[in-house]
This record gives C-alpha cells, sequence and structure tokens, in this order.
C-alpha cells in the first residue's frame, strides 16, 4: 500500500484501522479506504461525468461534473493528496479566487469534502487549454499580432486583477 501523501510503499502497515494508517517515511496518516474520483461518482451533491478526468496537473486533476441541486455543469478539482497540508493550501486557494470576480478568472463555487477527500467546485469552462490555444494559433497570430496582443493583455489583465488583491499566482503556464 502506497502513502497517499509521499507516495512510498508502506510495507508493514497496521491493519488495525485502515482509515489511520501512519506512514513511517513521512509521519503523515493515510486513509486507504479514501474513494478515489471515477464516473458516476457522487461528491456530495456533484456526480462525476466522464469515464475520466478533462485534465490533470502536478497538483491533481479536474473532473466534470453535474451540480445536481442547480443542474449546471462544473469542474471540480481534486488535489492528489486526499488530507493533511494540502487540505489547508487547497482550503487557502478556493478562498482566494472565490473572492475575485473578472472576467478572465474561472468562479469557484464551493470548497467542500466528501467520501474523506476535499475538492473545489468551480465554474465549467468549455474551451481548451492556453497551450492548445498557443499551439492552434501560432500561424494566425503571426499574421495578425494585435490579435495575439490582445491575448496577452487579457491574460496580464487577469492576473493584476488579482495581484492588486494580494492573491499570487504562482503557476501560471501554457
Amino acid at each position: 500500500m502506497d502513502c497517499s501523501h509521499c507516495h512510498l510503499t508502506i510495507d508493514e502497515p497496521d491493519l488495525t484501522d485502515l482509515t489511520r494508517v501512519p506512514c513511517p517515511h513521512c509521519g503523515e496518516t493515510t486513509n486507504f479506504f479514501a474513494a478515489e474520483p471515477h464516473g458516476g461518482s457522487r461528491w456530495g451533491s456533484f456526480v462525476l461525468l466522464g469515464e475520466r478526468p478533462i485534465g490533470a496537473g502536478g497538483n491533481g486533476e479536474v473532473w466534470l461534473a453535474r451540480d445536481e441541486r442547480l443542474g449546471r455543469l462544473v469542474a471540480i478539482k481534486f488535489p492528489l493528496v486526499a488530507r493533511g497540508p494540502e487540505f489547508e493550501r487547497l482550503a487557502r486557494e478556493a478562498r482566494a479566487v472565490a473572492g475575485l470576480k473578472h472576467p478572465n478568472i474561472v468562479n469557484v463555487y464551493y470548497f467542500g469534502e466528501a467520501n474523506d477527500r476535499c475538492f473545489v467546485v468551480s465554474e465549467f469552462i468549455d474551451g481548451c487549454s492556453l497551450d492548445r490555444e498557443l499551439t492552434n494559433s501560432r500561424r494566425a497570430w503571426q499574421q495578425n499580432p494585435q490579435a495575439a496582443a490582445a491575448l496577452v493583455e487579457r491574460l496580464a489583465d487577469a492576473l493584476d486583477h488579482a495581484h492588486q488583491r494580494g492573491v499570487i499566482h504562482r503557476d501560471v503556464k501554457p
């Protein structure tokens, strides 16, 4: 079994309580019954859609979901680690972004916990990543540099809006 925090193998776990297994490597407690996101699973009033995440990165994965209470599509971000310091970091991130109102910043609707996992629910934007947009539009932007400048201006405006409110984005990348 692997620790959900440091991802190292716990060779001889104490099997008396699999919801609180201490990791000999990092000292954190792992819950081996913590649910993993999968299509059709319910997380509070949200139901995950599809067979796989719509996005993934170094900090976690993002799933498309339906908000059963409000009847709308949302995006749900699950951190790679279910509990511990990651929970507090994600809570701070959610609070910070929820306080921002800008047309180029995704709206955060909810921060919660279900199935022994924390998650952030945000506005679902049906589009592509910045990386894909840059790749797809490279030729058009070479012919129309004003369009490229307009995109950079929108990005800079959103980052400035966040920075003016004390929020610093530490992972800007295409």
